[in-house]
């Protein structure tokens, strides 16, 4: 049984440097490729640092841009130009008060001027609709 063992052990110790040759190549290898992924990742990171960058930038001008755009001075000037609007001047404002439940009598004057407008406003409106829309039309046949 010994000779058999001594041949089993000789032909195990000529497999085994092969082996661990193969072994060895094989974890070179391994480490190569990891070195080489790691690097390219390391350029696409890079790559996408600088792109991210670029987009913040890009993004601030933006911002600067839309502050630009809206500000109250260049709305105020287009609105001047382009649609002939103006500040109103102190006799062609009117005061909007809201309606109060609670308070039928006016104390102030203005207040009981406003009542006044929107009494005979009312009451236009009143005839304005109490008008049949053939007659406000300017329609001859009472049945279309």
């Amino acid at each position: 049984m010994k000779p058999f063992l001594k041949n089993l052990s000789d032909g195990f110790a000529r497999i085994k440097t092969p082996s661990i040759m193969l072994m060895v190549l094989g974890f070179a290898l391994l480490f190569v490729w990891q070195r080489a992924y790691t690097m390219s990742l390391s350029r696409k990171i890079t790559r996408l640092e600088n792109h991210l960058l670029e987009l913040r930038a890009d993004n601030s001008k933006k911002l600067i841009q839309i502050a630009h755009l809206t500000s109250p001075e260049r709305l105020e000037e287009l609105a001047r130009q382009m649609c002939g609007l103006r500040y109103s001047r102190p006799q062609e404002r009117i005061c909007v008060v809201p309606k109060s439940e609670n308070r039928k009598n006016p104390d102030s004057n203005w207040e009981r001027s406003i009542f006044t407008i929107k009494d005979f406003f009312r009451q236009e409106w009143k005839k304005f609709v109490a008008v049949s829309s053939s007659k406000r039309w300017g329609l001859r046949n009472e049945n279309l």
